[in-house]
């Protein structure tokens, strides 16, 4: 089965497509760079640690949310669940 499951894959690695079969870890950057260079309309993005550039990026878009560009995080500490995901930027961000 494996000759027919490699044969298959490179059939379609040979397709034009987004990903790679083999990249165990997705990079999110590198997907909206090949959606982005694929004509796919890509809403502007701020990667940044400075809350006054995360701010100034807020005013500039009225609707903006806050997303990891790693895989979501699961895990529990202390009997509580944590998780990360995408989450509306708000006014409460700023306190």
């Amino acid at each position: 089965m494996t000759i027919l499951s490699d044969f298959c894959i490179k059939q379609l690695e040979q397709k034009p497509h987004i990903g790679n079969y083999f990249q165990r870890v997705p990079n999110k950057l590198w997907h909206l760079e090949m959606a982005r260079q694929a004509g796919l309309d890509i809403p502007d993005m701020l990667i940044t640690t400075h809350k006054a550039e995360a701010q100034d990026f807020v005013k500039k878009h009225p609707s903006v949310i806050n997303k990891s560009i790693k895989d979501s995080f699961t895990g529990t500490f202390e009997g509580v669940y944590y998780y990360n995901h995408t989450e509306r930027v708000s006014t409460w961000w700023w306190s």
